[in-house]
């Protein structure tokens, strides 16, 4: 896994399909050892190793609901093999993991249990068809070209062959991959989470078919030399690439001066986009200035006059101060949002940029261009193989004369 060229990438990434993977796994590998303790005539201690597999099973949900599926899968496959007491103690755990991770931390928050939960699962059916959607066999092709070509066939056919044999690891890991080829909104990293279980029994079934005959153990000689290559090169690229590198840049520019609140306008190409304020070394209030539909990419190029269209534009980044993305702390919320707290504009991408420079001057005299951060290689090839994927210019400007930061 460590090998795999997507690996180190995804692995420093802050992302939840990632961080949710090393729970689930500690769980399987404990379900596997109660097995091994019954075979060594150990099954004194077994039980506990059930129970607390739930509970570590249990905390990945609370980083990623939809591994309730996984969940869901490890205890149908307990119940099929008819290990009851198993299953009510695998299942406690889970359930009493859930509650307390999940159910205190929004009572706490929200002043009602799963609040956080019941929210998503509303927000995600009711916009299921409003982001990137797929055909149901699109994550067969994402699996099959992030483990590389012939290795990725390899996989998947181990993986569907070997089912049987070990079904703690096919069922739940299936599960999850068939309600996401279901579900129609697709974004490549919502099966990141599954990848380890892919890996684990697509290689134990592709080593076991193949023993069957020299010709496919050929087959597999070759095809491993193919992926080493491939692999080899792609990781000795990746693993010293960042992505996302202009948001990122854009934020460590403002880590040297003293920033409260920032507005983000992403008027240019209508695409809205948060910025990491982790990389400002800082946490100040941010306000996105996002399309509408009165003020979007079309509207800078009809024929409005200039006080007409600024209005619109004022008006917009008035409401975008009544509704900002303050999570720095709970005392934000009671703040009241001016436009004078506002120590820097970010201008996502170049279109428009002068008109929308100079709508924002009618708000601010003294604004001045401050930096210019720019994609990165990776994220260039990155949008050359999927132009969904979208790289941002980001135009740094400042309110005023910048105050620096003492570090």
């Amino acid at each position: 896994m460590a090998a795999f060229w997507f690996m180190p990438f995804l692995s420093v990434r802050n992302l939840v399909e990632i961080f949710a993977i090393p729970f689930l796994l500690t769980g399987t590998y404990l379900l596997l050892l109660k097995d091994k303790a019954i075979s060594n005539k150990l099954t004194g201690k077994g039980f506990n190793i059930v129970f607390v597999a739930g509970i570590v099973m249990g905390i990945a949900f609370s980083v990623r609901f939809q591994t309730i599926l996984f969940i869901g899968g490890t205890g149908l496959v307990l119940l099929i093999q008819r290990k009851w007491i198993d299953t009510i103690l695998f299942g406690t755990g889970a359930l009493i993991s859930i509650v307390f991770f999940q159910s205190i931390v929004d009572i706490f928050i929200w002043g009602y249990p799963f609040a956080e939960f019941s929210e998503y699962v509303r927000y995600n059916i009711e916009n299921r068809n409003n982001y990137l959607t797929g055909p149901w066999h699109m994550y067969l092709g994402v699996l099959a070209g992030l483990f590389l070509i012939p290795l990725g066939l390899f996989i998947l056919f181990g993986y569907f062959i070997a089912w049987k044999k070990h079904l703690l690891i096919f069922l739940p890991s299936f599960i999850f991959l068939a309600f996401h080829s279901y579900f129609p909104n697709k974004q490549e990293r919502f099966i990141f989470t599954i990848i380890p279980f892919i890996v684990i029994l697509g290689i134990t079934g592709w080593e076991t078919w193949i023993k069957k005959s020299g010709m496919w153990q050929k087959i597999s000689y070759y095809g491993m030399i193919v992926f080493w290559v491939l692999n080899l090169m792609i990781l000795s690229v990746i693993s010293i690439s960042s992505s996302k590198k202009s948001q990122v840049q854009a934020m460590s520019f403002l880590s040297g001066f003293k920033v409260s609140s920032f507005l983000t306008d992403c008027t240019g190409d209508g695409k809205f986009v948060f910025m990491p304020r982790f990389y400002s070394g800082q946490w100040p209030d941010e306000y996105v200035l996002r399309a509408s539909e009165i003020l979007n990419p079309e509207t800078f190029k009809k024929n409005i006059g200039i006080k007409e269209l600024a209005q619109i534009y004022n008006d917009q980044v008035l409401l975008a101060l009544k509704h900002p993305n303050v999570h720095s702390n709970s005392q934000s919320y009671n703040r009241t949002y001016k436009l004078e707290d506002i120590d820097f504009i970010l201008f996502v991408n170049e279109e428009n940029l002068e008109k929308r420079v100079a709508l924002m001057k009618e708000l601010i005299p003294d604004l001045k261009f401050q930096y210019k951060a720019e994609p990165g290689l990776l994220d260039k090839i990155v949008h050359k193989l999927n132009p969904v994927n979208k790289n941002q210019e980001i135009f740094v400007y400042s309110a005023g004369e910048p105050v620096m930061r003492n570090r």
